[in-house]
């Protein structure tokens, strides 16, 4: 039997309500973080917010991701919605190439990632049905199961579909990229899918150079289990290298 524990879901907030992070405090590291730039310090305050600590609470200072190609079913989205979806999956396998990860779009209604186009009135009762207790006053939601070798096993991402164009692909963006392991917001790069800084949330549809370089650190040099001085080793030796 699989043991698995939940992630605590990860929520997008309505603009202009105000987020919580809950962020852990790491020992400073002074061989090499005093030795860092003031872009590289941003750089690894960021990195270490999104990838060991949860949005929510309930999670551990731990990788914990993928090591099997996920499938990714859509369910209730519009045409463009559905292409939008299509193109990050396969922009997103480009800079995952090395890895060996790769994201597949299923046609079947059962899949690893599940992203449901719901009014946000019924989030409740969808992220309840996978063990998932949704908090109040997102427009969306991205919930994990892992099991105890901090292996992803499953995901699900809610959309509020009766969000604008626009707000409704930022959603899709950083919910989708929550499901790959980085699980929290970060106020450090607001070019960042990733960013959320009080009131404002982010606007990007597509991965900026962080959330590029983030992507290649945990799939190509962490593995699940690793912890922060295993993270910060490798993000001093390959973070300054990767695109």
């Amino acid at each position: 039997m699989v043991l698995l524990h939940l992630i605590w879901p990860i929520i997008s907030r309505i603009p202009f309500a105000a987020p919580i992070l809950i962020l852990w405090a790491y020992p400073a590291i002074a061989q090499t973080v005093a030795d860092y730039t003031p872009a590289k310090e941003r750089a690894w305050e960021h990195v270490q917010t999104v990838l060991m600590s949860s949005e929510y609470g309930g999670r551990s200072g731990v990788i914990e991701r993928w090591v099997n190609s996920p499938s990714i079913s859509i369910v209730g989205a519009s045409r463009p919605d559905e292409l939008f979806l299509r193109e990050l999956i396969s922009n997103w396998n480009e800079i995952l190439v090395e890895s060996p990860v790769q994201l597949r779009h299923s046609e079947e209604p059962q899949a690893d990632i599940g992203v449901v186009f719901s009014e946000r009135a019924n989030f409740a009762v969808i992220s309840g049905m996978y063990g998932f207790q949704i908090v109040e006053g997102g427009v969306g939601f991205a919930g994990m199961l892992v099991d105890h070798r901090h292996h992803t096993r499953m995901a699900l991402v809610l959309i509020d579909k009766s969000l604008s164009e626009q707000e409704r692909r930022a959603t899709i963006a950083q919910e989708l990229y929550h499901t790959l392991g980085p699980v929290n917001d970060s106020p450090y790069f607001p070019s960042s899918v990733l960013f959320e800084d009080r009131d404002i949330p982010s606007t990007a549809t597509e991965l900026a150079l962080v959330d590029r370089k983030l992507l290649k650190l945990l799939y190509l040099h962490l593995e699940p289990g690793d912890r922060q001085p295993e993270m910060q080793d490798a993000f001093d030796e390959f973070w300054d290298g990767l695109e």
